[in-house]
């Protein structure tokens, strides 16, 4: 039995070792993608608030919303961008060890597909 308690207690400390919060998150990333000539900003605040600047040679396009990271790690916002659209984009960080340069696939609704990505954190 005690050897029973001390595996779920491992497993338990194990599991928040690798616990991932807004807080470490909180910044100013560069991301870019080798399949797309886009290049976007993304800051997260501690609290969840999330703004997107993208340019690409259509343009450029800021939009902004909230953010919230689920325990599987997945950091799903909503934003609303100066032009009206409003779609969700998924960034699945469960593989993602170090948070200052690390790639992770992101999925948007704008275009129903997932693509890895490039985040490099500026600030």
């Amino acid at each position: 039995m005690k050897k029973l308690i001390m595996i779920i207690a491992l497993f338990a400390i194990s599991r928040q070792a690798h616990a991932l919060s807004l807080q470490q998150l909180a910044g100013t990333y560069k991301v870019t993608t080798d399949m797309a000539p886009i290049s976007n900003l993304v800051s997260l605040t501690s609290d969840g608030a999330v703004t997107l600047i993208e340019t690409s040679p259509d343009g450029r396009i800021q939009c902004e919303g909230q953010a919230h990271l689920g325990a599987d790690r997945v950091l799903t916002s909503e934003v609303t961008c100066t032009n009206g659209l409003v779609f969700v984009q998924k960034i699945n960080l469960s593989k993602v060890k170090a948070l200052k340069s690390f790639k992770a696939p992101v999925y948007s609704s704008l275009y129903d597909a997932e693509l890895e990505m490039d985040f490099v954190k500026v600030k």
